[in-house]
């Protein structure tokens, strides 16, 4: 049977401690961040009027899907991708008058941080 050194035990003990430590203060400072402020992006496609703006467009696949009309016209959507902090969105469903979260959402004018992408490859 082997003697362990008591000051490897202590080191052992440190180095244990420091690092449950540091996995700790992570895992806080990561759910404050995420679920409590709330700082992340959001990405999600809104409607877009494709005479006015670059859309994106998707036009549904009888083939693939199921759903699709027999008129074609109807099975091509138009769409912007939007990106907004979810912040922001939290903060807009506290609010009574809903700017900017009714529907779908949206940006607005004061927020600096929520923006569109358009198609431009068109």
């Amino acid at each position: 049977m082997e003697i362990v050194d008591k000051k490897t035990v202590i080191l052992n003990r440190i180095f244990y401690f420091v690092l449950f430590t540091i996995i700790a203060i992570s895992v806080i400072l990561t759910f404050i961040k995420i679920v409590i402020n709330k700082d992340y992006i959001i990405t999600a496609e809104v409607s877009c009027e494709p005479t006015t703006e670059q859309c994106f467009m998707w036009e549904c696949d009888p083939e693939v899907d199921d759903v699709c009309s027999d008129n074609s016209e109807e099975n091509i959507s138009y769409y912007k991708i939007i990106n907004k902090k979810a912040s922001d969105i939290a903060k807009c469903e506290a609010t009574i008058e809903k700017i900017g979260c009714g529907e779908e959402l949206s940006c607005v004018e004061e927020e600096t941080s929520c923006f569109y992408t358009y198609d431009t490859s068109i």
